[in-house]
This record gives C-alpha cells, structure tokens and sequence, in this order.
C-alpha cells in the first residue's frame, strides 16, 4: 500500500482528539474516563444542539433564551413607565395615592375623612394616570404561548403550570385590565382631578366622598398589581422563586366591601372546574 502522509495525518488526529487507547483502557476498567473527548456520534439535530449545549456550556435552548432576554426587556420597560425618579431614587408612581388608600373606609355611598395632602397625592398622581394604556404585552403572551416555562412530570407524564406561569397568567389579566381603565376612564379622572385641585391645597382635612375616588385609587392598584407581577417575574428570570410565592395582590376594587361583592359575582376558574366535575347532560 503506498504511504499517504494526508491520510496518515487525519487518522493520527482523529484518535489523538478521540483519545480511543484512554477510552478502551476506561471501558475495560484499567483506567479513568479521559476528560476534553470532543468525539460524538450524532442520530438527530437534536443530539447535535444537546451535545453544543453541554460542551460550550449553554443551559438554554437559544429560543428560550431569546424569549427570556425579550420577556425581560418588555417588563423592564413597561416599569420604566410605571416609575418615577427624584434625588437618585425610584418609586413606583401609584406610591402618590397609596395614602389616601389607606384612608379609605366604609361602601361607595360614604364619605372618607383624611389629610389635605393625602388627596393632593390622588390628584397629582390623576394627573398621568392615562400612563397604563401604553403597557405591552407582546412576550408575555409568546411566553404562555410557547410552553418554555411549564415544567414536566414524570408521575402524571405530562407538562404542568408552574408559580412562573401562573404568575404571567396573572400579569397579562392585570395589565390588560390596567390598559382598558385607563383608557376608559380618562374623562372621570380629569373631572376628578379638575374638582379637586383647589381643594387639595388647604392645609384642612377634608371629607370625600368615596365614588368619586374609586376610580383613581383602583387604577393605582392595577398599577401596584402589574409592578409587583413584573418584579416578581424579573427575579424569578434570574433564578429567585421567593417573591412568586409571597405576592398579595389588590383586589377588583379599593373598598373591602365592594371588592366582596364583585368577588362573589365574578366566576373563578376554581368555580369552573368545579362546574365542569360535576356536569351532566341535564345541565
């Protein structure tokens, strides 16, 4: 056979990187697995991206990880709405009307006593309430839509929601939510604020009556609801679960009273469940 120095070459290569003498030593127990063998054998594409993942390190397929660094940016950015700065800090914009939320008592028909400065913080706070309508959601949505962060079990065999999920599940009711008051109820929020500007610059207490602050004080909440959501969900990305299980959202309305009512006329998907597991055709 005549010598042939390319071909001699190759060989000599390929079992230097296969290391072959390590690994038949190895498999007959004659001596450790030697590590930096890049020799695979491949059946699908799928076997190829697996085995890129494992040696360049990479976790993710690079669709999630696409979706996860896009997810991220939108929730960055509907937050850069949502806040304010001033002297190097950030607060979220509802904080103006967290005062006079905690001042709010009794059912729509009463009145609710509380600082001058207090519906001064409403008012101002009225003034780019309108700011929910601008919030996207279009990641939100493609992450329910992909499946990428449900989780599989092998006991039932099948995929299941996660606190992650849930958690965009949520956030997507909420700001859909947001979007629709704000735009809904711009001509209520400007006859609010226009009512009571004057009113807001006494140094006196002041008595209000409740239906004429439901509307701001429940946009404020959505707004609460959607930062903690996006918080949560953005700490959640970078590998802490802690704040999925300790979020307390609002409810349907600022005033305790109204919001038991609502909640006990509006359908839940527990009461769904429970209506489909006891369905008969006479239903």
């Amino acid at each position: 056979m005549p010598f042939n120095a390319p071909q001699l070459a190759a060989g000599f290569f390929t079992d230097e990187v296969s290391r072959n003498s390590e690994m038949k030593a190895a498999i007959e127990g004659q001596a450790p697995f030697p590590g930096a063998n890049w020799i695979h054998s491949f059946a699908t594409f799928r076997d190829i991206a697996s085995a890129l993942r494992t040696s360049l390190g990479i976790e993710d397929s690079i669709a999630r990880v696409a979706l996860k660094a896009n997810l991220q940016r939108e929730l960055l950015e509907n937050l850069v709405l949502l806040t304010e700065k001033g002297n190097d800090h950030i607060r979220p914009a509802y904080v103006w009307a967290s005062f006079a939320r905690k001042h709010l008592t009794g059912s729509v028909d009463d009145r609710s006593q509380m600082s001058s400065k207090y519906l001064r913080g409403v008012v101002l706070y009225s003034l780019s309430a309108s700011r929910g309508r601008y919030l996207v959601s279009q990641f939100v949505e493609q992450a329910l839509a992909s499946g990428e962060f449900l989780e599989y079990s092998k006991g039932k065999a099948s995929y299941e929601s996660t606190p992650l999920v849930e958690a965009l599940f949520q956030l997507r009711k909420s700001i859909g939510r947001l979007r629709y008051m704000s735009r809904d109820s711009e001509e209520s929020i400007i006859a609010f604020a226009a009512k009571y500007m004057d009113v807001a610059k006494t140094s006196e207490d002041v008595c209000i009556p409740n239906k004429d602050l439901l509307i701001p004080l429940a946009i404020a909440d959505e707004e609460q609801n959607v930062v903690m959501l996006s918080v949560a969900i953005l700490k959640a990305l970078d590998g802490d679960n802690a704040a999925l299980h300790t979020i307390k959202l609002n409810p349907t309305s600022p005033l305790d009273t109204e919001a038991e009512r609502m909640k006990g006329e509006t359908v839940a998907i527990e009461d769904v469940r429970a209506w489909i597991a006891g369905w008969t055709s006479e239903n």
